[in-house]
């Protein structure tokens, strides 16, 4: 019994995160949009001078147009005080303002202009409605915050890509060291220094480089080579000395 309820409230949290995700304030900002389009369609169809295909063509191109442009901003406007994101906000208020003059429109022709019989009441309530979409939609816009979901989308393939990177450099620089170590072992075997530990100075020697390497693998690699070739140079030149 307790794993029942257990699973149930567990099943209940999952429910109520994705109705109170911001990917499901998009869906109800949508939904919002489809009744928009419909009422905006009414009205550019009721003032359009074409007729025909054309016409619905056209009313169907608008009020898709005028909705979605509310949508858009909605969307990427969110809580900074940039300049850019001010000015989506009046763009939000705009298409706002543009959308209740929609719908009041829509609901006056419906119940008052065309209707037979004049219905006060039912469009008072038809006022609320009109007002209530547009603003609805607006408010979703500080918890959608699109922008955000794009940048994150950049970090996240911004770190695939330093992984993929990183791998490629660890891959390079196991190779390079490989061929440092048979360098150093030749170069330390051609020189005719007897009194001298060489697998204690190669050892030294590759201690020294792998820090080196490490970084300078970072920065370029065509450093990383020039600092190679230094060392090799360096470690000749003292040896010649002795």
């Amino acid at each position: 019994m307790k794993k029942i309820i257990a699973n149930f409230k567990k099943a209940i949290r999952f429910i109520v995160t994705i109705f109170a995700s911001r990917e499901f304030a998009f869906v109800y900002c949508l939904f919002g949009i489809f009744t928009q389009v419909a009422h905006t369609y009414f009205l550019t169809n009721s003032i359009s001078s074409f007729v025909g295909g054309f016409k619905v063509f056209q009313s169907v191109l608008l009020s898709g147009f005028i909705s979605s442009s509310l949508l858009y901003f909605v969307a990427v406007v969110d809580n900074s005080d940039t300049k850019e994101n001010r000015r989506n906000k009046i763009a939000v208020n705009i298409f706002m303002i543009i959308e209740i003059l929609i719908n009041l429109y829509y609901y006056s022709r419906h119940l008052i202009i065309d209707a037979q019989n004049v219905q006060i009441f039912d469009f008072i309530f038809a006022i609320l409605i009109s007002c209530l979409i547009p603003v609805t939609i607006k408010l979703y816009g500080s918890h959608i915050r699109a922008k955000e979901w794009e940048v994150d989308m950049e970090n996240k393939k911004q770190e695939i890509a330093d992984k993929l990177t990183l791998e490629d450099a660890l891959g390079d620089f196991v190779t390079i060291n490989e061929y440092i170590e048979d360098y150093i072992n030749k170069k330390l075997t051609e020189l005719p220094i007897p009194t001298i530990n060489t697998e204690d100075l190669k050892t030294e020697i590759l201690d020294n480089l792998d820090g080196d390497i490490a970084k300078i693998f970072q920065k370029n690699q065509a450093l990383f080579i020039q600092q190679f070739e230094n060392k090799c140079k360096l470690i000749i030149e003292s040896k010649n000395k002795i």
